[in-house]
């Protein structure tokens, strides 16, 4: 059970760096009341083919975080 208690802790801790640190490129928050499943968006970088875009993802944190990776799935899809 501890694992549980220092995952949650550890993810709790990130959702207040992301919301006293905000970026211009890049948000990320948990969806609804499961902090283990965020929506995510991100700005295209200046100079690329992706500039002016915003693209929007999704990252499902497992409960064994931070020793496993979240898994990563981009929403948005890139029309040419």
């Amino acid at each position: 059970m501890a694992n549980t208690s220092l995952h949650i802790k550890r993810i709790q801790q990130e959702i207040k760096e992301f919301q006293q640190n905000p970026s211009p490129n890049f948000h990320a928050a948990p969806i609804g009341e499961d902090i283990h499943i965020w929506h995510f968006t991100i700005r295209g970088p200046p100079d690329t083919e992706f500039a002016g875009g915003l693209y929007h993802g999704k990252i499902e944190l497992p409960s064994e975080y931070p020793m496993k990776p979240p898994s990563i799935f981009f929403i948005t899809v890139r029309i040419s």
